[in-house]
């Protein structure tokens, strides 16, 4: 499962709080709650473009996939890219 994870990247940032700090750049309270938690089935390439230049980031950092079946779990597959392994210290 491919999902978008911009709270791991606030996080290796040193901000805290994803909620908070989307709505301080512009986003509403119904967008900035489902980019926090990760709840997003799709975005609006001129948003994902808008939370890229604010992070200074890539779209690759922004996702992390998780394979959604154990055949798809195949070494050297393109979107090992994009999975994320270490886990964000939580303090």
């Amino acid at each position: 499962m491919l999902k978008m994870n911009i709270s791991r990247v606030l996080a290796l940032k040193g901000i805290d709080n994803a909620y908070t700090y989307l709505k301080k750049h512009g986003y509403k309270h119904t967008k900035a709650y489902y980019l926090s938690r990760s709840l997003t089935q799709k975005i609006d390439v001129n948003d994902l473009e808008r939370i890229c230049l604010k992070l200074n980031c890539t779209p690759n950092d922004l996702f992390e996939w998780t394979p959604s079946k154990p055949e798809n779990d195949i070494e050297k597959m393109i979107l090992e890219k994009v999975r994320k392994t270490a886990k964000v210290k939580e303090e």
